[in-house]
């Protein structure tokens, strides 16, 4: 095989995931896969070439059980079969492209004032795309994709949020770079209302989004919230539940992401939440 065609190294992916088994790492991008495998069947195979990284990782790290080993050779086989049949010498270009006109077509239609429920999947959508483009960085995304991936998944459970709670959806924060990252995207990665709508049509049935979403920045918590949070019981009971450390993980995760986009009400607020957490054994 040539360099470019075998396996890449195993793909960590982002922090808050090692706080789930890998078999739950992998479902959504799975998901997507066989939703794309017609229309995309390049995109469809560096999907399963990184949902079988992470299991890889996870059998390595002893998460290995008969429902992920199974998994693993059904997700091999697939991949194996794809590279017999596809054209993978442009693999990296294809990806890529895909991932950076998901983000795109998301990112223009948020900040027409178009945000709604769709663009929230479209954000996720976009955000996993870029995550898996990691197999071609040696599992570490260089830094202009990594700011698109983590922007994604910010305004996604941003924009969740805003739906949860049934309030307007706040515009999109001001980046720095936008116009810079615009320009170097080439309207080639534009994509059609016609493809949008056919390729966002395939996800109705999309796993839900990781809950909770990161609150708006505009839209602070309840003054009353830090009083619950005071009145929450005291630690020492038994030891936390893999469920628990993992919702607690997801708003320290929720939190950190918030911060870095400006949230500072909604960092604060998820923080307090994952301490609610840890004090309700």
């Amino acid at each position: 095989l040539k360099p470019s065609h075998r396996f890449p190294p195993s793909c960590a992916g982002s922090s808050a995931m090692s706080t789930m088994t890998a078999i739950k790492k992998v479902e959504p991008f799975l998901a997507r896969a066989e939703e794309l495998t017609a229309q995309e069947p390049v995109v469809a195979h560096y999907l399963r070439v990184y949902s079988l990284n992470i299991l890889i990782k996870g059998k390595h790290a002893g998460e290995s059980t008969p429902e992920s080993d199974a998994k693993l050779m059904d997700v091999l086989g697939k991949a194996e079969d794809a590279k017999k049949s596809l054209d993978l010498s442009q693999g990296q270009e294809t990806m890529e492209s895909f991932a950076l006109r998901v983000f795109d077509g998301a990112d223009a239609k948020d900040r027409a004032g178009q945000a709604d429920a769709t663009s929230k999947k479209q954000f996720y959508v976009a955000g996993q795309m870029l995550d898996a483009c990691a197999q071609f960085y040696d599992g570490e995304l260089p830094p202009d994709l990594m700011e698109k991936a983590k922007y994604a998944k910010f305004r996604c459970m941003q924009i969740h949020d805003c739906l949860r709670r049934g309030v307007p959806i706040d515009p999109p924060p001001a980046r720095e770079g936008d116009a810079a990252a615009a320009a170097g995207a080439g309207s080639s990665l534009a994509g059609s209302p016609d493809e949008e709508a056919a390729l966002y049509a395939t996800l109705s049935a999309a796993p839900p989004l990781p809950p909770p979403a990161p609150s708006a920045p505009l839209l602070a918590a309840p003054a009353a919230a830090p009083v619950v949070y005071a009145a929450a019981p005291p630690a020492g009971g038994g030891p936390l539940s893999q469920s628990a450390r993992t919702a607690a993980a997801k708003k320290a995760e929720f939190a950190s992401s918030a911060l870095d986009f400006g949230d500072v009400a909604g960092g604060r607020r998820f923080l307090l939440e994952a301490l609610q957490i840890l004090d309700s054994r």
